[in-house]
């Protein structure tokens, strides 16, 4: 009795050992899961709040060059019209012409075709004239073009001689008023002598890339009036098109 006694109250316990052991496993595997969800849900959160950090640092740094970029576009660009007046006014008129004569040429392009589809229709002289002068008056706009690039060319290499000597007589009227311990710096020295080095090419460089964007930015927008005379939402597509590049480079 007391060996069936005992081995009943042996085996009664056994089972209930058992499910506490696989409920205590369950539950260990439960939090177990919490605990892995909580920690994939704080990576989670940490990715993207560095993401974010990282994108309104990086936007702040493009901030803070642009700025320092328009600082000293803008006494870069005193300093070019206290050289030369003429060779700055005309820069400018060239560019502007050189931004508004690619837009001339593909509506005077159109205004051919146009004329050559109506002369061939209809088989008059006077539309086959009339596609002869468009033809001319393309070939002179592409004339034009070829000059105001020969033009340009011409004015930006005086531009850089007399930039580079304006530059390099600034440097010596303040090397003129410094004392000698500045000299006596070598890291003062070395950045004087690479303003010296660099006269004639950094302040020409952001001149010519200034002028070059205002050359662009006319060719756009004159660009964009054409496409708006056939279609608006072909300019929309056109400027949604060039936004995710646009958010890739930057």
């Amino acid at each position: 009795g007391r060996g069936g006694g005992g081995r009943g109250g042996r085996g009664g316990r056994a089972p209930g050992g058992r499910g506490g052991g696989r409920g205590g496993r369950r539950g260990g595997r439960g939090r177990g899961g919490r605990g892995r969800g909580a920690v994939e849900e704080a990576g989670e959160s940490h990715f993207h709040g560095s993401w974010f950090q990282r994108k309104t640092q990086h936007s702040r740094i493009l901030i803070g060059h642009a700025t320092n970029a328009f600082r000293c576009g803008v006494r870069t660009m005193g300093i070019v019209w206290e050289t030369s007046r003429t060779l700055c006014a005309c820069l400018i008129l060239i560019c502007a012409l050189g931004g508004f004569i690619p837009a001339t040429i593909a509506y005077i392009s159109k205004l051919l075709v146009d004329s050559v589809i109506a002369a061939s229709q209809s088989q008059d002289a006077a539309h086959k004239r009339i596609a002869t002068y468009f033809v001319l008056w393309e070939g002179a706009a592409v004339v034009c073009q070829a000059l105001i690039a020969r033009l340009r060319d011409l004015c930006q290499s005086l531009l850089r001689v007399k930039l580079g000597h304006k530059v390099n007589v600034l440097i010596l009227e303040k090397a003129a008023i410094l004392d000698l311990s500045y000299f006596e710096d070598s890291e003062f020295y070395d950045k004087m002598t690479q303003a010296w080095r660099e006269a004639s090419t950094k302040p020409f460089s952001m001149i010519r890339n200034f002028f070059s964007l205002f050359r662009d930015i006319l060719a756009l927008f004159s660009y964009a009036t054409l496409i708006m005379t056939w279609s608006v939402k072909a300019l929309l597509l056109l400027v949604l098109a060039g936004i995710p590049s646009f958010i890739c480079e930057t």
